[in-house]
C-alpha cells in the first residue's frame, strides 16, 4: 500500500488552481460561474464527481496524470464551490458586509472568485 503525501496534495491543488484559471479564461467567466450555479451535491452520489467532469471533462478520456490529480482534490474542489456561491450568495442578496471585512479573511482561493466575481459584475 502506497500513502499519498501532503506535498502530492499541494501539487495537485496548485495545479488545479492553474487549471481552473485557464478554464475560466477559455470559456469565459460567465459559463465559468454557470457551472458552479448549476451543481447541486446533493445529486451527486460522489461528491464533487459531476462538478469536476462539467469542469474538466469526462474521467475516462483525461490522461492518467490528471486523473491522479482530480483525484486528490475533492475538497479543493468543493472548497471553491463553496466559495463561489457564498460570493454570489452576499453580492445578489446585499447582505451588509464591508469589503474589508471580506478582504480580511481572502484567501487565494478567495481571490480567484472575487475577481472572477467582480469581472462578471463589472460585465453585467
Amino acid at each position: 500500500m502506497r500513502y499519498i503525501t501532503q506535498e502530492e496534495i499541494d501539487t495537485a491543488i496548485k495545479q488545479t488552481k492553474i487549471d481552473l484559471f485557464e478554464l475560466a479564461k477559455e470559456i469565459g467567466q460567465n459559463e465559468f460561474f454557470e457551472i458552479f450555479d448549476e451543481y447541486s451535491p446533493e445529486d451527486d452520489e460522489q461528491c464533487p464527481s459531476y462538478l469536476i467532469e462539467s469542469l474538466f471533462g469526462n474521467l475516462c478520456y483525461l490522461e492518467l496524470d490528471k486523473v491522479n490529480q482530480l483525484s486528490l482534490v475533492d475538497d479543493y474542489i468543493m472548497g471553491v464551490w463553496k466559495r463561489c456561491t457564498t460570493r454570489q450568495n452576499i453580492m445578489l442578496n446585499i447582505i451588509a458586509v464591508s469589503y474589508t471585512h471580506l478582504r480580511a479573511h481572502e484567501t487565494v482561493l478567495d481571490l480567484v472568485c472575487r475577481l472572477l466575481l467582480e469581472k462578471k459584475n463589472s460585465n453585467t
